[in-house]
């Protein structure tokens, strides 16, 4: 009674102390009560109602019969907390009474169907007739009465199916269902020309267990993409999907979800090949990320590869080991270096324990260690780390190998052949040049290796490859393996997405400009010294170098998505099949080399130094070290007068700008000094970026002060002789000038303001890598600025932060006049308008201020 108390289903009447209750409430209750068991059953006795023998389980059937009776249509009603007969789930029982009049359980279809209920489940199936089912059993699985009747009415009246009548039941397309009678040989009836109802419901039982198995042990090519993240094209240049893929069965190509798809590939090789090339990432990893000891690197790599030595060997691996581990710990060589170590030393570990399986490496004899090692196909750098090792081999047994009569060709005891230290002339690597450059010759033959290779054709050349190479070889005195980590580009920023899009478009010069200052904002290191290197692209190899990085990185990302570099010769090696086909239409005889080409440029670049400027030998010799260490060659160089300026062009970085190299240019064109003038106007009218900070008080004055900096600039230049000028404006454009800050040169050979930072002083001349550090203080001061105003700081102090960056605008607006905004986009982040836009919206610095200005001061 408490209950239906706290329920309000019965009031309570308290009366001195005792609690009463009104009869005619408990008449009514029970009314109620039995109105509503008239118009209500319990789950349990709706499972009685439809034959359900076994005991109830409410708790394991009741979200079944919740969801079976809502597909029934039988009212389902939740009385909550409140119980009636133990229970507060009820069905209405005009809607069972109504579900049985329509319905019959699978039992009692199979008697209709006179066939066993199995039979007639799958029949049912078949015909696309709905089950409704609480579960799986047989007895609560519910086909309606109508549908049961047609179609035992249906099979009576007839003696088959059209085809178009089983392309509907099997849901497959007219050229999959020829396919599907051919294969199993089923024919129609010759009278009638239907197929007979037996044939068909095989085939659907059949289709139901051929889908199963390609669904359980197949990928599509959709599927591969979506759950394991894999390009196809990687599957296919590996072979992988040939030896795992199977013709996907006409029968299960069921048109809702494999349409038009015509192979499926194994699960278990694709995974296989996934797992393999998980351990070659791990791999590679090891090999690039070198840990403090490398030889932590070096051993584990010995147990992914399971290099082990045999009991027969034991002590040759103790004794190796110890030999690498000593030669690693040792060593005081260059990150890339010790990279390159690493790799070696592995191939020596494979070699090793390959020769070592039946006996110790001190029992061979010179004989079988000529033959099992120091032959012509074991690579020189191989045996040059096996023979020091033998050489070094300390044991108590006895040798029976003579370690001087191993074929070994770098011996001390063979007499090194001098190399010459020769160079290309002039006139060869101006043919070499124009030859490379040619768009015409190498676009075509490149697009067309990419191609090759992303369809897994053998006949891939590295085409795409050798061009890059070629292009960076005739401005850059690197190394080859310097060349070989030329790093990759983001084609997304440019629009650029695929090989189609190259065929049939020409490259704009102001796209192929993004891409070369994309790889101007790279940072490059002399992998054997560890000192920044320069990247040059002259005038002519803009359009030429942009299609072959564009075309190596198209490759990259379907080929090696996870390459960092554009470059892929097998072996790190520009090899004689890539070098043939590169130069195929050039000279078939030309053999070219790295070392001798860049001796050539290093060579000329001192020769053009020399030749243009009084410097001192001693001078340009620092300075052609400061772009590479290789050698120069002792050969005597003269570039004829008539290649002077083009070998100016191909060699050194003509990327400075500013108002200072501005105004020499204009001095020495000739431009008349009203011309001058107006650029002088021009370069100060930042207003109109300025925006509210230039409210500041004294702003007015600093911008009065830059004009005089930049009038006496301009009085000194015009006063200095034409001669001297043009010598000074040569020796900037050759890099020759000195300053205090990287990335500028001074106008003066000695510092005449020693106390003023190279950014802040007029008399010195940025280089476009100046950039950078421009463009990141810019954006650094505007949110300085902001900090700092809303702390209503001193005047001081916002006149200082508002003179820096009105500086650093002036600046930026004359990088943007000499390279235009795109170039200037890639270094400030979200763009020069809209950082133009964020310094004009700056807050008026007076706001915060307690003393109060005149707007229009």
């Amino acid at each position: 009674m408490k209950k239906l108390v706290e329920r309000g289903k019965i009031p309570a009447h308290i009366l001195e102390g005792t609690v009463l209750y009104d009869k005619q409430d408990i008449i009514s209750y029970v009314k109620e009560i039995d109105e509503f068991k008239k118009k209500y059953m319990t789950f349990r006795e709706f499972m009685q109602e439809i034959g359900y023998s076994f005991s109830f389980n409410g708790q394991a059937l009741n979200h079944k019969i919740i969801k079976f009776a809502s597909a029934v249509n039988i009212e389902f009603y939740d009385i909550g907390d409140y119980r009636i007969k133990n229970t507060n789930y009820f069905l209405n029982r005009e809607d069972v009474k109504t579900f049985k009049d329509n319905f019959v359980n699978i039992f009692d279809a199979a008697k209709v169907l006179n066939v066993l209920p199995i039979r007639a489940a799958r029949i049912l199936k078949i015909q696309g007739i709905e089950i409704k089912e609480i579960n799986h059993l047989y007895n609560l699985m519910f086909v309606k009465k109508n549908d049961i009747h047609a179609y035992k009415k249906l099979k009576e009246g007839r003696y088959g199916y059209t085809k178009k009548e089983i392309m509907k039941i099997l849901k497959i397309g007219i050229v999959s269902l020829e396919e599907v009678l051919i294969f199993y040989k089923i024919l129609p009836n010759p009278n009638t020309g239907l197929f007979s109802i037996k044939d068909v419901e095989k085939l659907k039982e059949l289709q139901e267990r051929v889908y199963k198995n390609i669904k359980e042990k197949y990928y599509t090519e959709a599927e591969m993409r979506e759950e394991l993240q894999v390009s196809i094209n990687t599957l296919r240049r590996y072979g992988i999907l040939d030896t795992s893929k199977i013709i996907f069965p006409h029968i299960a190509r069921i048109k809702e979800y494999k349409k038009n798809i015509q192979t499926v590939y194994s699960k278990k090789k694709v995974r296989r090949y996934l797992e393999k090339r998980e351990e070659n990432d791990y791999i590679l990893n090891l090999k690039r990320n070198l840990s403090s000891s490398v030889y932590d690197n070096f051993y584990e790599l010995v147990h992914v590869y399971r290099l082990y030595f045999s009991e027969k060997s034991s002590y040759t691996g103790k004794c190796w080991f110890n030999y690498v581990k000593s030669k690693l710990t040792k060593s005081r060589a260059h990150y890339k270096t010790l990279q390159k170590y690493l790799q070696q030393l592995i191939e020596c570990s494979k070699i090793l324990v390959g020769v070592t399986k039946e006996k110790e490496i001190f029992d061979f004899s010179t004989k079988e260690l000529n033959m099992g090692i120091f032959n012509g196909n074991v690579s020189g750098e191989f045996q040059k780390w096996l023979y020091v090792f033998l050489k070094e081999l300390n044991t108590d047994y006895k040798k029976k190998f003579h370690i001087e009569e191993l074929n070994y060709k770098y011996s001390k005891r063979r007499k090194k052949r001098k190399k010459e230290k020769s160079i290309y002339k002039i006139e060869n690597y101006i043919s070499l040049y124009n030859y490379t450059i040619n768009i015409e010759i190498h676009k075509k033959k490149a697009i067309m290796d990419v191609k090759r290779i992303i369809h897994g054709d053998t006949s891939y050349s590295m085409y795409e490859s050798a061009w890059l190479y070629m292009l960076l070889h005739l401005n850059n005195a690197w190394r080859h393996n310097d060349i070989l980590e030329f790093p990759r580009i983001d084609l997304q920023k440019l629009g650029i997405t695929s090989l189609d899009w190259i065929e049939e478009n020409k490259l704009t010069n102001e796209l192929a400009q993004r891409i070369i200052n994309q790889v101007k904002l790279k940072k490059f290191i002399h992998s054997k010294t560890g000192k920044k290197r320069y990247f040059l692209c002259s005038q002519e190899l803009i359009i030429p170098l942009s299609y072959a990085i564009i075309l190596c990185e198209l490759r990259c990302q379907v080929v090696n998505p996870q390459s960092e570099y554009l470059i892929n010769f097998k072996g790190r090696k520009f090899k004689d099949k890539t070098r043939n086909v590169f130069f195929e239409e050039y000279d078939n005889g030309f053999k070219f080399s790295s070392l001798k080409m860049n001796r050539t440029l290093i060579s000329y670049m001192y020769d053009v130094i020399k030749k243009t400027t009084d410097r001192n030998p001693l001078e340009i010799t620092k300075y052609v070290r400061t772009h590479s260490n290789i050698e120069m060659t002792n050969i005597y160089i003269d570039i004829p007068r008539e290649h002077l300026d083009f070998m100016t062009k191909q060699l050194f970085d003509v990327g400075y700008f500013g108002y200072t190299y501005d105004m020499m240019a204009s001095i020495l064109l000739g431009e008349p000094p009203k011309e001058r003038e107006k650029r002088t106007v021009r370069a100060l009218l930042t207003k109109n970026v300025m925006g509210n900070i230039y409210k500041i008080e004294s702003i007015a004055g600093y911008l009065n002060r830059i004009a005089e900096e930049k009038k006496t600039l301009l009085e000194y230049l015009e006063s200095v002789a034409k001669e001297s000028l043009q010598d000074t404006f040569h020796l900037i454009k050759l890099g020759q000038m000195p300053a205090k800050e990287e990335n500028y040169q001074c106008i003066f050979s000695n510092c005449e303001f020693e106390e003023i930072k190279c950014d802040m002083c007029p008399f010195a001349v940025p280089h476009f890598y100046a950039l950078s550090a421009i463009s990141a203080r810019v954006v650094k001061r505007v949110e300085e600025y902001k900090d700092k105003i809303t702390l209503n700081c001193s005047e001081g102090e916002k006149t200082r932060l508002a003179n820096l960056l009105l500086r650093d605008m002036i600046l930026l607006k004359e990088a943007k006049e000499k390279f235009g905004e795109d170039t200037l986009n890639e270094f400030i982040e979200n763009g020069y308008e809209n950082l133009k836009r964020n310094i004009s919206e700056l807050p008026n610095p007076y706001i915060h201020s307690s003393i109060e200005k005149e707007v229009g001061r």
